[in-house]
C-alpha cells in the first residue's frame, strides 16, 4: 500500500509540472501566431502605401487621424490590432513606417500584455 502511495504521489508531482510546460506552451503560441497576423497585417498596409503616388501618400495617409487604422482578425471574434503609420519626407525619398499593435491576454498580467511589431520601408520620389 505503500509503495502505491508514493508511485501516485510521484506520477502527480511529474504530471503538475507537465501541466505548467503546457499552459508555456499554449502561450508562446498564441504569441507567435499573433506575431505573425501582425507582420502580415503591417505589410499589406505597406504595399498598399507604396502602391500610391507620393503626392497621395503624403497628403492623405501620412497625416493624422487617416494614419491610424484598426483591424480585428478574423472579423468578428479576434484581437484588435492597430496600425499607426508614420512618414518621414526627404528630399528623394519618402521613409515609411507602419507600427502594429495588439493585446494578449494572459493569466498573469492583468488587462493582458502589450506587443508592438514595426515595419519600415524607403520610396524614392
Amino acid at each position: 500500500m505503500v509503495e502505491v502511495l508514493i508511485a501516485v504521489a510521484l506520477y502527480a508531482i511529474a504530471l503538475v509540472s507537465l501541466f505548467g510546460l503546457l499552459i508555456s506552451s499554449v502561450t508562446a503560441g498564441t504569441i507567435g501566431e499573433t506575431s505573425g497576423v501582425a507582420v502580415n497585417l503591417a505589410r499589406q498596409r505597406i504595399e498598399a502605401l507604396a502602391a500610391q503616388d507620393v503626392p497621395v501618400l503624403l497628403t492623405q495617409e501620412c497625416v493624422p487621424p487617416a494614419n491610424t487604422t484598426q483591424q480585428q482578425v478574423p472579423t468578428g471574434q479576434g484581437r484588435v490590432y492597430t496600425l499607426t503609420v508614420a512618414c518621414d519626407d526627404q528630399p528623394d525619398y519618402v521613409d515609411i513606417t507602419v507600427t502594429a499593435r495588439w493585446t494578449v491576454q494572459g493569466a498573469r498580467v492583468a488587462g493582458g500584455t502589450q506587443y508592438t511589431r514595426v515595419l519600415q520601408t524607403r520610396i524614392a520620389k
